[in-house]
Order: structure tokens, then sequence, then C-alpha cells
């Protein structure tokens, strides 16, 4: 099978003194059936590189010290992880069926872990669910460990003791960020159960906390849960942060990542999500000018501020199924009720029934406009998915932009999760971007059909 490449080396320039490590991207001209290549950040997914392969070469700066980075191409099926390092030569090879590797073998086993973490769910999710034994199930968790710290030690020649130890972060790092997830969201474990001993296994002071910061934030939320029975503020939080990381850099990236996934993925902080609102954060803002990494959430707050209550809803401009351009402001005078969907999207298939009764009890009122806007990497795909479904709403109602979460539109709207229930008034003013419960948002849709009648 013909192999088709990507060449990307790594080198270091001294400029003003100060070494800056550059990497240059070489594109194989072959490579004619994707039209990009994205590198993002793991940690932060702030893009690294966005690469066309028109080009011949392409430069662009490596972060400071190792990071993790996510290797896709612009259909984003086949994804791969890589450990971006100055100094070395990284080649990124595509199979004519888009499958992804590179030359290094810390690259292949880092990827390892990341696709044998969702192997592993799948073939034991029966148990993982079902079971009432917590401490069968952390054993289990805790052989698939060992199992993968072996096959780590088995490539051990070929490892540096610096990736060694990275991968060996990595390995433990994902099976604890599962029992977390599992603890604080899906069984909601009391803080201070023994089911979270495993706790004081979580490094939050090793030197790769910044490839894995959210097991380090879920530790301190737990050793803070069990002094308080819940959360005071979220400065109050912060403070009980600052007070336990010795490295002062370390403590600005994880009270940014804090921040950060508390405004884009509220839901994985089911504890703190209430206590933020525009006032809370104006005042976040504030504290935290001075942070060394300020930039991951500047952005992110003008967008959750731009989307609160009573602000002019920003207005995109979406496509009907007749290929007609639609835009938010044509339906000025008209509530608007907005559901964010794709086609590949579980829960939001499943909520779209309850979506089009909902639709259906309101048909009669000319004051009220609902659009299903997909935001699918591809029309067809779309389109497809209308055809086969039963019932589907009428041509006006269902709306299409392409690669949605991606766009203007998602980046003024805060979508970085779906689906996502937004709901606009007759001026055009945001009344709640962030709507939950379906049977509550038609009782708010009612309620505001009354107010502005």
């Amino acid at each position: 099978m013909k192999f088709k490449y990507l060449y990307v080396v790594f080198s270091i320039l001294a400029i003003a003194c100060q070494d800056k490590k550059t990497i240059s991207i070489f594109l194989d001209s072959d490579l004619v059936h994707q039209d990009t290549v994205f590198l993002t950040e793991f940690t932060t997914d702030r893009l690294l590189a966005k690469i066309p392969l028109s080009s011949s070469k392409f430069n662009f700066e490596v972060p400071d010290n190792p990071s993790i980075a996510r290797i896709k191409l612009a259909d984003n099926k086949q994804r791969y992880m890589a450990i971006l390092e100055g100094g070395t030569d990284l080649t990124i090879s595509v199979k004519s069926d888009t499958t992804i590797f590179t030359n290094y073998v810390k690259d292949s086993l880092l990827t390892y872990l990341w696709r044998s973490t969702n192997a592993f769910f799948a073939d034991h999710g029966n148990f993982i669910f079902g079971t009432r034994d917590l401490d069968s199930l952390k054993n289990i968790f805790e052989e698939f460990r060992i199992e993968r710290k072996g096959v780590i030690q088995g490539h051990k020649e070929q490892l540096d003791e610096e990736m060694e130890d990275l991968l060996h972060y990595q390995n433990d790092a994902w099976i604890y960020s599962f029992l977390f997830f599992y603890g604080r969201m899906v069984k909601n474990i009391d803080p201070k159960s023994s089911f979270f001993s495993f706790t004081e296994y979580v490094d939050d002071e090793n030197i790769w906390v910044k490839t894995f910061p959210h097991n380090s934030l879920y530790k301190y939320e737990i050793q803070y849960l069990k002094k308080l029975d819940s959360i005071q503020s979220i400065e109050h939080f912060l403070n009980f942060v600052d007070q336990r990381v010795v490295n002062m850099d370390n403590a600005d990236f994880l009270k940014s990542i804090y921040i950060k996934s508390l405004i884009e993925r509220p839901h994985y902080w089911p504890k703190h999500e209430y206590l933020l609102n525009s006032e809370s954060l104006r005042e976040l803002i504030k504290r935290e000018k001075n942070n060394r990494y300020f930039t991951l959430i500047e952005q992110l707050s003008k967008a959750y501020l731009a989307t609160q209550k009573g602000e002019m809803a920003y207005d995109f401009t979406a496509e009907n199924l007749k290929g007609e351009k639609v835009k938010l402001s044509d339906y000025r005078g008209k509530i608007v009720f907005i559901d964010n969907w794709a086609s590949w999207c579980g829960p939001c298939i499943a909520g779209r029934p309850q979506l089009k009764k909902m639709a259906a009890r309101l048909k009669e009122r000319d004051d009220i406009a609902f659009l299903f806007v997909s935001l699918d990497a591809k029309k067809t795909n779309w389109m497809g998915f209308l055809e086969n479904e039963e019932s589907p709403m009428d041509y006006q109602s269902e709306l299409f932009i392409k690669k949605g979460m991606s766009t203007d539109y998602g980046k003024n709207y805060n979508i970085k999760f779906i689906p996502k229930y937004m709901l606009i008034d007759k001026q055009g003013l945001v009344v709640d971007s962030n709507l939950k419960n379906l049977v509550k948002s038609e009782r708010q849709i009612n309620e505001l059909l009354k107010e502005q009648n």
C-alpha cells in the first residue's frame, strides 16, 4: 500500500539571545485527497498549526517545553497523538486510507494510551456503569494501569528517561481522569468516601501536570469538599488552589484551565456552574488579569458575556434546505428558539422528537420560530439525515452552518458541546444561551410569549 508523507522538522533558532524552537513543515504534494492538516495542543485545544497541503513549507513556534498535540486531517475522522519537542525531526505519515502515524515510538505509545482507554470502556462498559462494587471497579482500572505500564516498560530501550516519565504520567492520568468522572459526575459519590482514596496518588506537582491539568483541579475539589459541604464561591475555590500549588506558573495555568473549562463545559463542574454568571466572571477577569495564561480565558470570557441575558444576540447567517441564506435578524419581532445539533450527535437526535412536538404545540403562533441549526461538517450529512427522518420539520426551520462549532457562529455563542439550546426574544436580545431542560424550556417560552404579547 502506498504511503504518503508529511515532513515536520524541528529546529532551534537563537534570536535576540533567547532560544526559540521553530517547526518547519514540508508537505508532500501527493496528499491531494485532503486540504488541511491540523495540529492542536491537547491540553488547551489551542491551534498550533493549520497547514494547507498546497504549501511547500510551513513554520510555527514550538512551546517552550515538550507538549502533547493532536494531529488530524480536515475531516477529523483520523487523529493521532504526538509529543512535540524542539530539536527533533518528526515525520508524520498518512496512508492512503488516511491512517496517521509518526516515526517515534513515544507517539505510538501515547496514542495507544488514548485509544486503549476508549477500547477498555467499550469492552467493560456494562460492568463499569452497572456495578455497585466500587472496590472491584477501582481494581479493574488498577489492573489496566499496570498492564499498560508493562507495555511502556517493554519499549524502555527506545525511550529516553524524560519521555518514559511522561508516558507513565499519562498512563496514570487517563485512569485517574475516568475515576474522577465516575465519582464526581456519574455517581455523585460523597467526597469523604474512601472511593476517592486514589487522589493521594495524583501528583499535582509533577513537571508534566500541564499535560493533564484537570486531574489536579479535581483533586483540589475533593480536598475542598472534604472540609466544606459546598463550593462557597469560584474565587474561594481559586484561593484554595493558590494555597496548595507551590509552583506559581503551574498555579496560573491551573486557574486559567479551571475558568476556561467552567465557561466551555460547565457540566464538568456540577458543583460550581451555578456560581458562574456575568457578575462573577467580571470579578474573575479582574482577579486574573495578571495571570500568565490569561489569553486562554480572555476571548472565552468575551463570548460568554456577549451571550448572557439582555445582550444583543449575534446576527448569524445560515442556509435552509432550498439553499437560501437566512439571518437571525430576519426573525426580528418573533421569539426564536434555536436547537444546535449535528447528525453525528446521539443526544441531539434523541431530543429532536420532543422539540418537534413542542414546535407543533405552538404552530398556530406566528410570533415564535423554531430553528434547527445543523453544525455538521458536510452538507450532505445534514441533508441525508433529514431525508431519512420521519416527520422532518419544514425547510424554513432546518438550517445549516458548515462546521458551525468552529466558525464565528460557534465562537460568538460559545458552542463547545451539543445539543445546545438558545432562546432569543422579539427584540433580538438573548434570554438564555444555555438552556438545559426541554420541559423547562417550553415553560420559559410560554412565559416569554405572555410577557411579549
